[in-house]
This record gives structure tokens, sequence and C-alpha cells, in this order.
């Protein structure tokens, strides 16, 4: 018997799939999910030149006001909001980051399901949940199918996969059937691409918006499926399909597709503490740990020297260079600046990384101090969780203090709170190109944190900040 393509198999699952039949831990960890990535959206709409740029260009297109462009306030059309929100979903790197290494998982989806939600009248708080819920569960699923057999590849997962995943999660908040599902979908595969050259690459300040294609993608798609557009339909598992191109045959069958709606890899969720590169976050664990544990005062500290691996290694180097970084996102990819903020500030928030941060005497001062040295050991695997690594903070006294660790604060096995998230949400609303009240910042995170009893998602973006028409 002829095997069912995979994206009929997902429609059929995706197009049936109900808020009551979620697993609570599953609930909880897609709400944390929703809120981080709303948070880190607006602290990205007010400290990210390029985000502005990208709003006053799909502000000046005009059309129908059917979505909200977070931050901001400005309404657009729907796949136009999804598309922005999208790109600053990432753009501060400061978005979820998934223990088992499977990348940043909602920046991609929530930006379509909230503007889908938007666009769609009566659409509820448990919508919205089960929507995210699954679209990123097929996302975390096609990258973990690659992973399972060891398949290397430089496309970029989060942009070709996220396509997906923020498709089924607009049309499950459309309520698209199973057969406009798959086209859908069939659709969405031919807007999938991106390689890892924007993250290798230098020079450009558009990273983050591969996370903005998705959004766009997903939106679009369900719309035209919604209209009666018929997609490709055997985008999975067709001759020159997702499966047999991007990933050239080399994949896991049965983690792509077994146990859908018993087996959720979004329960491995892990979130962001610190805005900075994930591989910086076991430095800044060990050394703030450190630093409480003894009481550390950074005066009297001679040197700090952090034993890396081959990834790891590149925040590090040149090392010169990295002690004074120029730019924002270079010192967020700079162990010895993020190093020198963290024991200076005791802590990081976002505008440790602003511009007019960037020069503080006291922090280039302390980088100086910071060392590092390689041991292959702690070298990335692309098919594991993030690296271990091992701090050495030697003081002027002569004593030093020493911690090897291998995870962080933020992975699951060593999870943020709601209490840490929510001041997390805090830090980013402050630093919206809206500023929020206090009084508005804590309304939203309660509505959030008690997302499953909203009736209308309007009221949560009314919450989020202004509301100005397109």
């Amino acid at each position: 018997m002829e095997t069912q393509d995979a994206s009929a198999t997902i429609s059929e699952y995706v197009s049936s799939l109900q808020y009551e039949s979620l697993p609570s831990e599953v609930v909880d960890v897609t709400k944390k999910g929703i809120l981080d990535t709303l948070g880190v959206i607006l602290g990205a709409s007010g400290t990210v030149p390029e985000a502005e740029i990208l709003v006053d260009m799909i502000t000046r297109l005009g059309g129908r006001p059917d979505a909200t462009i977070l931050g901001c306030g400005d309404r657009v059309p729907a796949w136009h909001a999804a598309y922005v929100n999208g790109a600053m979903a990432h753009a501060l790197d400061y978005d979820d980051l998934h223990g088992g290494g499977l990348g940043h998982l909602y920046g991609p989806i929530v930006p379509a399901a909230l503007a889908m939600a938007e666009q769609t009248s009566g659409t509820t708080g448990r919508d919205l949940i089960a929507a995210v819920c699954a679209g990123v569960d097929l996302l975390s699923r096609l990258n973990s199918s690659a992973r399972a057999t060891g398949n290397p590849h430089e496309w970029h997962a989060m942009s070709v996969n996220g396509v997906f995943g923020a498709t089924v999660a607009a049309a499950r908040i459309a309520g698209l059937d199973a057969r406009r599902l798959r086209s859908a979908l069939g659709i969405a595969f031919t807007y999938a691409a991106g390689t890892m050259e924007i993250v290798y690459g230098t020079g450009n300040n558009t990273r983050g918006f591969v996370y903005a294609l998705p959004g766009e993608t997903g939106v679009r798609s369900s719309m035209m499926a919604e209209a009666g557009l018929a997609g490709v339909q055997n985008s999975f598992d067709g001759d020159a399909g997702l499966l047999n191109v991007y990933y050239q045959g080399e994949y896991s069958r049965a983690v792509l597709l077994d146990a859908l709606g018993e087996r959720f890899l979004t329960v491995d969720a892990g979130f962001k503490p610190w805005p900075a590169c994930g591989f910086a976050h076991i430095y800044i664990d060990m050394v703030l740990g450190l630093m409480k544990e003894h009481e550390i005062i950074p005066d009297d500290v001679s040197s700090v020297t952090v034993t890396v691996g081959d990834f790891a290694q590149r925040l590090c180097e040149p090392l010169e260079q990295k002690r004074r970084p120029s730019a924002s996102m270079e010192a967020k990819f700079s162990l010895p600046f993020t190093m020198a903020v963290a024991m200076v500030r005791g802590g990081i928030i976002i505008r440790d990384y602003l511009p007019a941060h960037l020069a503080d005497k006291d922090i280039l001062d302390f980088a100086k101090r910071v060392q590092y040295k390689v041991e292959h050991r702690f070298d990335f695997d692309p098919n594991a969780s993030m690296p271990a690594g091992a701090v050495e903070i030697s003081m002027r006294d002569g004593s030093t203090y020493e911690r090897e660790q291998k995870i962080a604060f933020g992975n699951p096995a060593k999870p943020m709170s709601w209490e840490d998230l929510s001041d997390k949400f805090a830090d980013c609303a402050e630093n919206a190109a809206s500023t929020l009240p206090s009084a508005q910042v804590a309304a939203a995170v309660e509505m959030l944190t008690n997302l499953e009893k909203v009736d209308e998602i309007g009221q949560v973006v009314d919450a989020l900040g202004p509301k100005r028409q397109g």
C-alpha cells in the first residue's frame, strides 16, 4: 500500500486537535512560550534600528488594518503584521531556546497565530494555545526527525521548517479542514527557503528576519487555501518534496509522525534569562552563581578564565575585538564583554547591550581581565543539547573559585518560573517603542498567564500596548 503523504497525516491531526485534549504540562509551557515571545517582540520594537526601518516600510504599504504590529500599535494586513512581528521575535536573540538543541521554536510560530487570531473574529485564548502548540510541535518534529539520523544540513531549519509550523498554527486558528490545511502546507512549501549563511556570514543586519518569513508565509498560505486555492499535494513525500530535497530522504519518519497528539516535544522548551547568545548562558550562570555563593566583589577580581569548546570559541576571537564590541549584536556574541557585564552589573538586561552602553568604562576595563582557553570536550554537538563549560575566577588575594556546569538556567532541567518570565516580560515592555505603564504590564502578564480564560484575543493585543489604525 502506498504511504500517505506526511502532509495529509499532519493535516488530519491538526484539523481535529482540540484544546481539551492537550496535557496540562503542554498547556503550561505553551503559555510560557507565548508570553516570552510577545515580550521579546515588544523589547525589539524600541531597541532594534532595523525593526524601525521595517515597520516604516510595511506601514507605508497600507492595506486592511486586520492585525497589529506590536510595540507601536500600527494595524496592517495580517500577513504583514506576522512578518514584522516575526522579524522582531528574533531580532534581540532573546527568544526561547529548546533544551534539546532544536533551536528557537516559538518565534516563527506565535506571530502567525496572533495575526490570524486578530483577523478571525471570536478567537479565544484556548484557540491560540492549541494553534501555537500544533505549530511548535510540528516544527520540533521536523527539526528532530533530521537530527535523529545525524543528517547534517546547511539550510536554516527555522526558516525552512518554520513555514510549516506557522502554517498549521494559522490554519488551526482559521478552522481549515484537513483538505484545505493540506493545500495550505503545499502553498507554504513553495516558499520554504533559507540557509545558514545568514548566521555564518558577516556584514548583514537582517539575521533575525529569517523568523519573519514563516509568519508571513503561514498566514498568507492559510488565507489562500481558505479562499479555495489548491497547493502542492505531496509537499513532504513527493519526489521533489521537502523530505527528499532538503532532507535527502535521511530522516526518522517515526519522530515526525508517531504519537501525534500524545507525545509533545514542546515540553522540552527552554527560555533565555539573559539577552545574549545561548552559548554564553552557561558562563553567565556560572559566574553569577559563584559571585553570590562567595560574595565576590568585582574590584577584587584579577581575572576570569572561561573554558570553551569550538562554537563558544567563536565568542572569544579575536580577543581584543571581542573585549570592545562595536555593535549590539556583536556584544551579545562576545564572551569577554558579556562576562564583564554579568560581573559588574550582577546580571544582564536589555539595556546592557544597547549602543549607548557599549562604551561603559567599567565594563570595558573589566573585559580586559577576561581570557579563555579551549578544551574540545566542550565542543558543540548539533545532535545534542547546548554544550557544557567551565569558568575560573582568580582574586587579587591569590584565591580562586572554579565551576564546571552542564546546563544553564533556562534549560527545562533548570527552568525559569512564571515569576522569572514575568520579570523578563517587564524588562522587555520597558524597552518597547511605546512604553507601557507598570500597571498595564502587570495586567498583560496576568492575562497571558491565564490565557485559557480569555474570550477574545483582541483583549490580549489591547493589553500589550497602543492600538492605532493602519
